[in-house]
């Protein structure tokens, strides 16, 4: 059975090193790169990598989209793509290794139309029939309704694959409505969806019993440096983050993901599944850009990943 990632809102990454970036200035680049990425194709990528037979799937565009499409197939996965007028968009991500920030500037991408909308739909169900994993993540598309995920969440759902979600907002709350299996939120994204501020620990597993309480089997919150937390049969846990030196946090969310949902399918055990997922993220962080792991790196981060039940 195929591991599917849907990327319906994917993007070309052009990352630009600024040492001592400054606003309202001028700043000199050091080296840049550009990445064909957006959140499901960097699952595809990890999940290929892990040894999955991958398909990619989505929406993507005529003026660059061959991109992608020669990028995946260089990694060995399938795509499966519908092609539609327009460009892919383009995010700028400033690294400034000096103060070890980067600051995202994202496109909200090309709109697409009520055709795209219906052969996605039929894309996603004839991909569902041969997969036993979907994994939707990312933005919806401008011209796309808020419910887009729940609607092909209940597609994957009577094909009998089991989805995980990882979006925000208003498309997060919608998708829930179908039960995914898990959704990934990290803390800014989980904010935005139960509206409100979450200061610390306490408040990330407050807003995240919202989310269980909305119907849903597991929560997990990615949060950046200070590693996640996890919500999963009526329990909570802490992963800490591995100390390792940080050059880009960009696909670390869908690694951590990835690695986790391809470590359910495999044991079904939780706490495995969690360090897989970890250990695909710190391989990933400790690269520039929007590369992903290696099978030497997650095999070497793997017994390292700890994992502590605190409720």
């Amino acid at each position: 059975m195929l591991f599917t990632a849907v990327a319906l809102n994917p993007s070309i990454d052009k990352m630009i090193i600024v040492n001592n970036f400054k606003v309202n200035a001028t700043n000199r680049i050091s080296d840049s790169r550009i990445d064909p990425s957006g959140k499901g194709i960097n699952v595809a990528k990890v999940a290929k990598t892990l040894g999955e037979d991958t398909c990619c799937t989505g929406f993507l565009f005529d003026s660059n989209g061959n991109m992608f499409e020669e990028d995946l197939r260089k990694h060995g996965i399938k795509t499966d793509f519908v092609w539609c007028s327009g460009e892919v968009r383009t995010n700028i991500k400033v690294v400034d290794p000096e103060n070890n920030t980067m600051t995202e500037i994202n496109n909200a991408g090309q709109r697409v139309g009520p055709s795209d909308i219906l052969k996605i739909k039929q894309k996603i169900e004839q991909c569902a029939q041969k997969s036993s994993i979907v994994i939707f993540s990312g933005s919806l598309p401008p011209g796309t309704d808020k419910s887009l995920y729940r609607e092909l969440i209940e597609i994957c759902n009577r094909q009998g694959a089991r989805v995980y979600l990882d979006t925000y907002g208003e498309a997060l709350k919608e998708g829930i409505k179908a039960k995914p299996f898990a959704v990934k939120p990290n803390t800014f994204e989980l904010e935005l969806t139960v509206g409100e501020k979450l200061n610390d620990e306490k408040d990330i597993v407050r807003g995240a019993k919202k989310l269980i309480d909305m119907g849903l089997s597991c929560v997990l919150v990615s949060r950046g440096s200070k590693g996640s937390i996890a919500l999963y049969d009526e329990k909570v846990y802490k992963i800490p983050p591995i100390n390792v030196p940080v050059k880009s946090s960009v696909a670390a969310g869908d690694s951590l993901l990835t690695g986790f949902a391809i470590g359910m399918k495999r044991t079904m055990d939780f706490e495995y599944s969690l360090k897989l997922g970890t250990a695909c993220a710190t391989s990933c962080v400790i690269k520039e850009g929007s590369k992903i792991c290696t099978p030497e790196e997650v095999e070497k981060y793997f017994d390292m990943v700890e994992i502590n039940q605190i409720f």
